[in-house]
């Protein structure tokens, strides 16, 4: 053999170990986009899973948050219908310090729409007790404040138009 075939004999042997490399390669590259596939799937299931987690939570404090309310709401409700007759100062003080939820807690749980109903049962028991619980003069709660005379009647309008306000939540 000259010296021509042998070169084209190493020639092809080259390109054959080459292809055999590559061949080898691409194997193992299929493989690895397979792995890779499947742990981009796997992440996709996980973040799944996080989200409808994530909005059950959410849902479950919505729940939790609208209890909250309705026990406070009603405690104001108790409050004033208390008042008609034989009005408990000290509940009169601590209802109008009763917490309503904070704008933030509003905004996540609650719909607009209950926002606007919590607003305007605070606002309503504000408006009762700055109308009948303190005196104009010192601007602090008075026992001893010459209520106006209707008061038991405007009590009895203000409990009804809470309760009516609590259906509504």
């Amino acid at each position: 053999m000259d010296i021509d075939n042998w070169i084209s004999v190493v020639g092809i042997v080259l390109t054959a170990l080459f292809s055999f490399f590559l061949l080898i390669a691409t194997i193992k590259s299929a493989n690895a986009a397979r792995a890779s596939a499947e742990v981009a799937k796997n992440s996709l299931e996980f973040q799944k899973e996080q989200i409808r987690k994530t909005e059950e939570e959410q849902e479950f404090m919505k729940q939790i948050y609208l209890f909250r309310v309705k026990k406070d709401v009603k405690y104001l409700y108790d409050t004033v219908k208390e008042a008609i007759d034989a009005p408990n100062y000290a509940a009169l003080k601590n209802a109008y310090v009763t917490q309503k939820p904070s704008p933030f807690e509003l905004v996540r749980y609650f719909s607009e729409e209950q926002r606007k109903v919590i607003e305007e049962i605070w606002g309503l028991y504000h408006k009762y007790y700055n109308a009948y619980w303190v005196d104009k003069e010192t601007g602090h709660f008075s026992a001893e404040y010459e209520h106006p005379k209707n008061r038991g009647a405007m009590s009895f309008q203000y409990a009804n138009d809470i309760k009516n306000l609590l259906r509504e939540l």
